[in-house]
């Protein structure tokens, strides 16, 4: 888990281990600046310190859930960085009409990786460009068989919506019903910009048969992140 600590030598400024979320954080969401770099940690400048918050709530909960590692990135952070690492899943998450659309450049990135593509928009409506549940049922029948020792990279454009409601997925699936809320605590310790696409939560849950769990660990979760938002 991350762990936020005041900085004292910079005004509303945290260090943090200088891992892969710190470097996906500051180079693709520019939510921090770096200000320096010391005891192998970087020292950030905050330019948006309430979606930060988020991770804070999780500093009392411990969730017990043990999950195969799961990285949820944005494409660009795919591109600049986690290109050059190992896993053992991958799940590509496209826009429907992405001018972009690149599945054959991600294969050349994991060679070695079992790959899953999807094409949907990040929106939550009914439109024909939204997540069908088609598309959501193949998450499962793609994770069916995750080991523990299996690292998993989700990533949509912006690594925030559609590539966490996957991930929530396919950690719900792994970890068996009744876990929902502690298994996104998990992910959120990990990603705090998460925000899971509810559209993919809810085919999830009904698909996962979880009875609504999925979607109330994702409202308490917005709640939360709106209450610290206001504070």
């Amino acid at each position: 888990m991350l762990t936020y600590t005041r900085c004292p030598q910079v005004t509303n400024s945290f260090k943090i281990p200088a891992t892969r979320v710190a470097d996906s954080l500051v180079n693709s969401f520019g939510l921090a600046m770096v200000t320096k770099i010391s005891d192998s940690k970087l020292h950030l400048r905050l330019a948006r310190p309430h979606l930060w918050r988020l991770a804070s709530f999780m500093d009392g909960d411990n969730p017990s859930i043990v999950l195969p590692q799961f990285t949820i990135c944005d494409l660009g952070a795919v591109r600049s960085y986690f290109r050059q690492q190992m896993f053992s899943h991958v799940i590509s998450i496209w826009g429907a009409g992405a001018a972009d659309f690149g599945p054959d450049e991600i294969r050349s990135f994991f060679p070695a990786a079992k790959i899953h593509v999807a094409r949907f928009d990040d929106i939550e409506f009914e439109s024909a460009s939204a997540v069908t549940k088609h598309i959501v049922q193949s998450i499962p029948d793609f994770g069916s068989g995750l080991h523990v020792a299996d690292k998993v990279l989700v990533h949509c454009l912006a690594g925030v919506a559609r590539s966490s409601g996957v991930a929530f997925a396919l950690a719900c699936q792994y970890a068996g019903p009744g876990h929902e809320s502690a298994v996104l605590q998990t992910l959120v310790a990990q990603s705090p910009w998460i925000k899971p696409n509810r559209r993919v939560v809810a085919y999830s849950d009904e698909i996962l048969r979880r009875g609504g769990r999925m979607n109330a660990a994702v409202s308490a979760l917005r709640a939360k992140f709106i209450a610290r938002r206001v504070d």
